[in-house]
């Protein structure tokens, strides 16, 4: 929606107004900034994101989802991008959805494990997607591990979010202009920045066009019989 030339821009001038990029649990100081990324759709688009960013010099976090119906991050093409994140200094963790499970903890323990697993990695901090009730009680821990809703991260610093294809651009300026602005929470979803179209439905019809594409050739890839 916004183009990655503005996310480059964007991630620069916070960049350049002195801010530190943090990772999660590193400790928060003057000029913080925790840049966060809910992988929900394509770990392609993710990737885009993370390699604008590593030419910044900056590092982020990217939470990647293992019960997506949009992306399936243990085919091999995506393990080889997400290891590809991760190589380029990023921190990758999982992008949990509280709600596919029936006993939400034996579902953490689950997805907590395979990541673990398949990624090489030690989770000490996830996402929740869609929290709803689960920010009544924010700070409960799932586990024995921390999430980027507690107050630690949601309310006791300046939180900013693109869901819904909102645009962060005008408040990022006035933060960035404000003396008393010690600590950012930036969460974006790598949806919104990886083309430069007018509207989010714009933005998701050009998605949606793109994974037809992809799956016809997957089908041909797959099937000599198919013809069309």
């Amino acid at each position: 929606m916004f183009g990655l030339d503005l996310y480059c821009s964007m991630i620069a001038r916070i960049r350049d107004k002195g801010f530190k990029f943090k990772k999660f649990l590193d400790q928060a100081d003057t000029k913080s900034v925790y840049l966060r990324h809910d992988v929900d759709f394509s770990a392609h688009q993710a990737r885009e994101l993370a390699k604008c960013e590593s030419n910044i010099g900056v590092v982020s976090t990217y939470f990647f989802m293992l019960s997506s119906n949009t992306y399936n991050a243990l085919s091999s093409e995506s393990i080889a991008i997400i290891k590809d994140i991760k190589d380029m200094g990023h921190d990758i963790s999982l992008h949990f959805d509280p709600l596919v499970y029936d006993d939400l903890d034996w579902g953490f323990n689950f997805e907590r494990d395979l990541f673990q697993s398949v990624f090489d990695v030690e989770l000490n901090i996830v996402s929740i997607h869609r929290p709803g009730e689960f920010l009544n009680n924010n700070n409960r821990k799932l586990q024995d591990c921390r999430h980027t809703y507690e107050d630690e991260f949601f309310n006791d610093m300046d939180y900013l979010s693109d869901s819904g294809g909102r645009d962060v651009n005008v408040k990022i300026k006035s933060l960035l202009d404000e003396s008393s602005c010690s600590s950012i929470h930036l969460l974006t979803h790598p949806i919104w920045w990886a083309s430069k179209l007018k509207t989010p439905t714009a933005t998701i019809e050009k998605w949606l066009e793109k994974q037809s594409m992809f799956m016809r050739e997957e089908a041909r890839r797959n099937c000599k019989t198919f013809k069309n």
